[in-house]
C-alpha cells in the first residue's frame, strides 16, 4: 500500500460525508504503525461501523506471497504478524501470482496459507480473485475471493445487480 495514497486519494474519498452509509472494507498498509502513525490513527479514531481497516496488499509489503521460496515467506509472514497484531487487524486483501498458462490468478496454495496462519492474527484472507468466486480453506484458514467488476460505479452496481438475479452468492 502506498503511503502516498493513504496521504492523499485515500483521505479524499474518506472524507466523504456519505462516507459511512454502506459497508466498506478500507485496504491499509499495517507498516502505517512504523512509517505513518499519524495516519494510521486518523483512520483508526474517524472509522464508522460500516468502515472495516483491513490490511493490503498481502500485509507487509506489496508482493505475491506465492511466489516466494519457503524461507523467505517465512521471514515476510513473521514481519507481517507483528505489523497486524501492533494495528490490530485481522484481515488481509492479498495478491498472488497468475497462473503458469496466464488464464487468471493461481490460488494460494497450502504453502502460503499455513505460512500465514502460523505467523499471523489473521481470520480469513481476501485473495485478488476479481470474479469472486474462489472459496477454499487450505491450511484451516478462509480464503475467499474478492469480487471486483471493473468499471465506473453504475456499471459496478449493474454488475452486482446481475449476479444478484442470477442466483450469484454474496460475497
Amino acid at each position: 500500500m502506498d503511503n502516498q495514497y493513504c496521504q492523499r486519494r485515500m483521505r479524499e474519498i474518506w472524507d466523504d460525508p456519505k462516507r459511512g452509509a454502506a459497508p466498506v472494507n478500507w485496504t491499509l498498509s499495517p507498516l502505517l504503525a512504523d512509517i505513518g502513525p499519524a495516519l494510521l490513527a486518523c483512520y483508526q479514531r474517524t472509522a464508522t461501523a460500516n468502515d472495516l481497516l483491513i490490511s493490503g496488499p498481502s500485509g507487509a509489503g506489496y508482493t505475491y506471497p506465492g511466489s516466494w521460496p519457503a524461507a523467505a515467506l517465512a521471514a515476510y509472514t513473521q514481519l507481517t504478524g507483528r505489523f497486524l497484531r501492533r494495528t490490530g487487524m485481522d484481515l488481509v486483501y492479498a495478491y498472488n501470482h497468475r497462473k503458469p498458462e496466464g488464464d487468471g490468478w493461481a490460488a494460494f496454495d497450502e504453502r502460503v496459507v499455513a505460512a500465514y496462519r502460523r505467523d499471523t492474527p489473521l481470520r480469513g484472507i481476501i485473495q485478488s480473485w476479481e470474479t469472486g468466486d474462489l472459496l477454499i480453506d487450505p491450511a484451516g484458514l478462509p480464503v475467499i475471493g474478492n469480487f471486483s467488476p471493473q468499471g465506473k460505479a453504475q456499471e459496478y452496481r449493474d454488475t452486482l445487480v446481475r449476479r444478484h438475479l442470477s442466483g450469484g452468492r454474496p460475497l
